[in-house]
């Protein structure tokens, strides 16, 4: 489903700003192949998060972006988030998980196994691949 990216909120960002110089150059060229991964919380989570959350990476985060009382977390695709920005799109497509873990499972196995290029590799459900 794809939303906007208005109605998004990162929970991570990297300082060296990757996106810009490796993710921003790829999706102009090829576009996104893969959706964001997320997952839904109530508003108050976010109390929750600044609470277990380091004080100077805090300070890198946009803040929320909540509708509704509603939190659509991103955890795989913080540059691809910021370069769509970048790049000017509106919206984005994403998946959008009830749980945190669902999302978290999700994006190791995009990065881990990369199914556009290993397409015989099966989806095993863990939280690592390695």
């Amino acid at each position: 489903m794809s939303h906007q990216l208005d109605h998004l909120t990162l929970t991570s960002v990297h300082p060296d700003v990757r996106y810009h110089w490796k993710t921003t150059p790829s999706m102009k060229a090829d576009g996104l192949h893969y959706p964001l991964l997320c997952w839904e919380e109530e508003e108050s989570f976010w109390s929750k998060f600044v609470r277990i959350t380091n004080e100077e990476y805090l300070k890198m985060l946009p803040p929320p972006n909540p509708v509704d009382g509603k939190l659509i977390l991103v955890k795989g695709g913080n540059n691809r988030l910021q370069s769509a920005r970048e790049l000017g799109y509106t919206s984005i497509d994403c998946l959008v998980f009830k749980e945190q873990r669902d999302a978290i499972v999700w994006t190791r196995y995009l990065q881990q196994c990369d199914p556009l290029v290993n397409p015989d590799l099966p989806f095993l459900g863990l939280v690592d691949y390695k």
